[in-house]
């Protein structure tokens, strides 16, 4: 029986030193084939293409910092039927890609993870867990969702296309988290392996220090008000969100009191956060569709407008077709409106939609009527100065013989 094919999926950025690190470790794996792709900015790709065995590994061009957009693409390349994620400031041991497949193939199931150390060896950054509606970490029960390490995750391949991948709109934090969260909804199963472990070191970036105290906190809000506003009751999502700050401040004062955080950064580290939360509640969940149920969906766009049906639009979350009737408007205006994520949401949006559309059309009517009528400072119409200058148009397009134009209807 040949060995199952797996894709390792790297995304780096502005880290080049630790990629070339992650990347020896994934080849220095006991389990063959592997297929390394990294996903990287210029920086990157100039440091891994000195590595001996660069001509293995799959390279990808990618400068923005959006880690759910980076795992797409490198998911978009992989050709393996299982897919494998590490950080680029982690490093698997040897035996991390057998033991995980193992129990992949013997146990099957839609995603794995395991254990994640800290940089010391011995403290342990991540077990097994689960997460609530509010993204609050709890003891796993049998039945709720369990959380997926972003450092140290395996999925099939198949199913993690065909819930199409992450989502882009966490650019930092919760993008495993909501991962999970669509993989229990849908009824497929988690593992977890207490023997598949990876070292993560928490490496300094434009995010955080070396000493992990934070340099801005404007993601992990926007992110974190995302979530909230797909899962959590809307009831308590006003307080979920205080309850997070609350945390988020005692975390950054600890880090002022130890000095790796200057006092005069929680004011701002605080605002920043708040407008994180903000923008989440703003920002579309943008989940990409498959190549097939993207082509399908613009089939049926095209076969639906030419009929005359109306204009077919597609839920963010679900992918459950919405049919939007007598809604007569060019591409480029509907998408600037996105269906936001469900049924409900779509038919609130779309009469955001017939509303602001209506409203133009009123406005160009009345534009349109008092151009040709008149009108005096009280509201009142000339009628006879009215009447006359009709007649006269009236007589000019018929002499002329062109039909009459619309601006010139009572």
């Amino acid at each position: 029986m040949s060995e199952p094919r797996v894709s390792v999926i790297v995304v780096s950025h502005g880290r080049p030193d630790l990629l070339c690190r992650v990347a020896l470790s994934v080849f220095h794996q006991n389990h063959r084939p592997v297929e390394l792709i990294i996903v990287t900015d210029h920086v990157g790709l100039a440091a891994i293409s000195t590595l001996p065995f660069v001509s293995r590994i799959k390279r990808v061009l990618f400068e923005n910092e959006n880690i759910s957009a980076a795992r797409n693409i490198g998911i978009d390349h992989a050709a393996a039927e299982y897919i494998a994620f590490l950080d680029d400031d982690a490093v698997a041991e040897p035996m991390w890609l057998s033991l995980m497949l193992n129990e992949m193939c013997q146990h099957p199931r839609a995603a794995l993870t395991g254990t994640v150390f800290g940089r010391n060896g011995i403290s342990v950054q991540w077990g097994d867990v689960g997460f609530d509606e509010l993204g609050r970490d709890q003891p796993k029960s049998g039945s709720g969702p369990r959380k997926l390490h972003g450092t140290n995750m395996l999925f099939r391949a198949d199913i993690l296309r065909q819930i199409s991948g992450f989502d882009e709109a966490y650019r930092f934090l919760y993008d495993d988290t909501d991962l999970a969260m669509r993989l229990h909804h849908a009824g497929h199963e988690t593992g977890y392996l207490d023997g598949g472990l990876i070292h993560h070191g928490f490496a300094q970036s434009v995010r955080r220090s070396a000493r992990r105290a934070p340099k801005t906190l404007f993601e992990i809000g926007a992110s974190y008000a995302g979530f909230l506003r797909r899962y959590a009751p809307p009831a308590s999502m006003d307080a979920a969100l205080l309850d997070f700050e609350y945390t988020q401040k005692r975390r950054i004062e600890r880090f002022a009191l130890s000095g790796d955080l200057s006092p005069f950064r929680i004011a701002p580290l605080l605002a920043e956060l708040r407008s994180g939360f903000e923008q989440g509640q703003m920002r579309p969940l943008m989940l990409r569709q498959s190549f097939d149920q993207a082509l399908s969906a613009r089939l049926c766009q095209f076969w639906i407008w030419v009929l005359g049906l109306g204009r077919l639009a597609f839920c963010a979350a679900c992918q459950q077709g919405v049919q939007c009737h007598r809604v007569r408007i060019c591409p480029q205006f509907f998408a600037k409106f996105r269906i936001p994520q469900c049924a409900r949401h779509a038919r609130q949006r779309l009469e955001v939609i017939h509303a602001r559309i209506g409203r133009r059309k009123q406005r160009k009517n009345q534009i349109n009527r008092l151009s040709v009528c008149g009108v005096k400072v009280d509201g009142t119409f000339e009628t006879e100065k009215y009447a006359c200058d009709f007649r006269e148009r009236r007589q000019t397009c018929m002499g002329q013989g062109h039909a009459m134009p619309h601006a010139c209807w009572p």
